[in-house]
């Protein structure tokens, strides 16, 4: 059980956006990056076969003493997240942006969550993206107009993804979360089916010097349209498309738990010539 500090530094690649009001970013927000985190946190949690909440939806956990357990870490109504998060951006040598991010605990945090915690960083890191503006479709020579800018990642310093990779691997510790994972809070929503779930994420790369652009995009989710998300209407906030792609030539996607259509999504983006390596979600867990 960990009472240490939880220090990460990472190098912007994209820059990272969390915005205001005035549609500025002056600063990174703490809340805006933690709520990224937090997302990518419950999409592991569910891809090892836990239990995780929407904390936006009504049945968000409510209870000091039974809620899931990703706001068992990160809190929620009637229970304070297990730690206080700082994150800074400095640049070095006027040109390399770097960001640290800190967990200093204030509760005990336990060796499981810990685990949790560092797949999720690593994630983001290795495939992922953070923050808001990364919903943006790259398209040829456009790569300096703001409506489709690369947004968003960044890659781990210290550790680096070589140093936690080799700590992750460790298979009793996996183990040891997954089972962690089954006696903590569960129970059945409705829709939990279309709630982000790493075991039906895809992450992939272009070839070299190329990047997936907007009319290769409109074309896998017009073969598949549920990865189009949902037009807002009355009484439904609606939700954006779940497939991302970046000019760096990093792309990710996520699917509905359906292991059929999954599969097919799959094998549709595995024969997909431009693409140089593809890897499903659990392979990466």
């Amino acid at each position: 059980m960990n009472r240490t500090p939880l220090k990460f530094e990472f190098s912007e690649v994209a820059k990272v956006w969390t915005g205001d009001a005035n549609r500025k970013c002056p600063y990174l927000r703490e809340t805006g990056i933690l709520g990224s985190i937090r997302w990518w946190f419950e999409a592991v949690v569910r891809g090892y076969g836990g239990y995780a909440c929407d904390p936006r939806s009504k049945d968000a956990c409510n209870d000091a003493k039974d809620h899931c357990a990703v706001c068992e870490l990160f809190g929620c109504t009637n229970w304070s997240a297990k730690f206080r998060f700082s994150v800074e951006k400095n640049k070095k040598n006027n040109k390399d942006i770097t960001i640290t991010m800190v967990f200093n605990p204030l509760k005990t945090i336990k060796e499981e969550e810990e685990f949790l915690l560092k797949k999720t960083l690593w994630i983001i890191s290795k495939y992922g993206s953070i923050g808001g503006r990364t919903t943006r479709k790259p398209e040829p020579g456009k790569q300096n107009k703001e409506a489709h800018k690369d947004y968003g990642l960044i890659k781990l310093v210290s550790p680096s993804e070589k140093e936690l990779k080799k700590e992750l691997n460790d298979d009793n510790r996996k183990n040891k979360a997954i089972n962690y994972l089954k006696g903590v809070k569960s129970k059945e929503i409705k829709d939990y089916q279309e709630y982000p779930n790493l075991k039906y994420f895809i992450f992939g790369r272009c070839q070299t010097g190329t990047y997936l652009n907007k009319t290769e995009m409109e074309k896998i989710m017009n073969q598949f349209p549920w990865l189009k998300g949902r037009e807002r209407r009355e009484k439904d906030p609606g939700k954006s498309k779940f497939l991302f792609s970046f000019y760096e030539g990093r792309w990710w996607c996520y699917y509905k738990a359906d292991d059929c259509e999954y599969k097919e999504l799959y094998e549709f983006l595995r024969g997909k010539p431009y693409f140089d390596d593809i890897k499903k979600g659990e392979e990466i867990l």
